[in-house]
């Protein structure tokens, strides 16, 4: 039997586990966090900082393959983990790109690939350039934000200048941040590559919206054009493959009036892939299951003629007037076009963490759409 070692144990890692589990294989999870959700789904926890390399031997030891759910994990120390680079899908070279938004952002510049106009503030001397860049723009942390954090959106002169002691602290510390310029948005959007030994399937362009710089909802099939798609996904698959993927690779874009543009990348399962469990033939988990244990990839397609729409839970849908509170299940009862609700089982509910999410169905996206929060907001209400 099998052993894929997976590093990081948060609801992506459960959800790979499960799929693999489906295909007889075991797995070694390797997290800190003693809550974090798959270790609950392995016969084989490792709740061990990320920096303790002798633990991290005894991971490798145990996995026959290693893959990761999250892109902030230490390279350095990982890299001293295999004398074989193959041992991980996909590889550290990809996560090395993934986890630092400016080595990503100048990979995709140097491959010409369309990408938002951006500045790399590293140091003093680079505030004079920033602050001639064009308002209005976002300014992120180079390595280690997600789901908003570490980001500044500036619009006007005055909110710039008031940012710029904030800024010169962080250079001051070390720190390198990347301003990039914000662009008129008619969509988001995002597609999911597998690439297997040179062989690239993507699954269909799936529709997102964000709030508050995270995910809120997820739509298929999206309102782009057939053109537009087939754009969105050779994209995809090119950037795979100068990548050199061997494994999942989540590519989020921008659509600006017609003109399309790479947001960012992501070497694992994605949120908003989670709809695929139910709408696909092949959910992204189990195509990156058939990846990691050598079984040959097939292609991805819709298994119903319907659209689904998928809809993050958050922490703060347990809460209401300020009291923790649970869900209200009874909604479920009478929900038209649910789908499925999966709780990740998280101990504790906080703004802004993820802890589920559901989805439903419709006869077309809007009504998809509507149903899901609807849904939410049911969830969220008093019983």
């Amino acid at each position: 039997m099998k052993v894929v070692g997976i590093l990081g144990g948060g609801q992506l890692g459960l959800f790979l586990s499960q799929s693999l589990a489906r295909l007889g294989a075991a797995t070694a999870v390797f997290d800190p966090d003693l809550e974090a959700p798959t270790h609950r789904h392995t016969a084989a926890a490792f709740p061990y900082p990320f920096t303790d390399q002798e633990k991290l031997r005894q991971f490798e030891d145990l996995s026959d393959v290693i893959t990761y759910e999250f892109e902030h994990l230490p390279v350095s120390v990982l890299s001293t983990m295999a004398e074989h680079e193959s041992l991980f899908r996909p590889s550290l070279k990809v996560l090395a790109v993934a986890q630092d938004r400016l080595m990503e952002k100048c990979f995709l510049r140097d491959k010409h690939f369309p990408v938002v106009d951006f500045l790399a503030i590293e140091k003093k001397e680079d505030l004079a350039a920033f602050e001639q860049f064009g308002l209005p723009c976002l300014v992120k942390t180079v390595r280690g934000g997600y789901d908003g954090k570490g980001q500044k959106r500036l619009k006007s002169e005055a909110e710039r200048q008031a940012f710029l002691p904030e800024l010169l602290a962080r250079l001051e510390r070390g720190e390198t941040m990347v301003a990039e310029k914000l662009i008129d948005l008619s969509l988001e959007m995002s597609c999911i590559v597998a690439r297997q030994k040179g062989r690239c399937v993507t699954m269909p362009v799936f529709e997102n919206v964000h709030k508050d710089s995270i995910l809120d909802t997820t739509v298929f099939p999206s309102s782009l054009s057939r053109e537009l798609d087939a754009g969105v996904r050779k994209l995809a698959c090119d950037i795979a493959a100068a990548l050199d993927v061997e494994g999942l690779l989540t590519v989020e874009f921008f659509l600006s009036g017609q003109d399309i543009f790479v947001n960012e990348l992501a070497p694992r399962p994605h949120n908003s892939g989670h709809l695929s469990m139910q709408a696909f033939n092949l959910s992204q988990f189990d195509l990156l299951s058939r990846i990691l244990l050598d079984i040959p990839i097939a292609d991805c397609e819709p298994i119903s003629e319907q659209a689904f729409a998928m809809a993050n839970i958050l922490g703060d849908c347990y809460y209401r007037d300020g009291d923790r509170s649970t869900l209200n299940m009874k909604a479920l009862e009478q929900a038209p076009g649910f789908v499925e609700l999966l709780l990740y089982g998280k101990q504790e509910p906080r703004k802004a963490r993820k802890m589920g999410h559901l989805v439903c169905r419709g006869a077309t996206p809007a009504e998809a759409l509507h149903r899901a929060l609807a849904l939410r907001k049911a969830l969220s209400s008093p019983s």
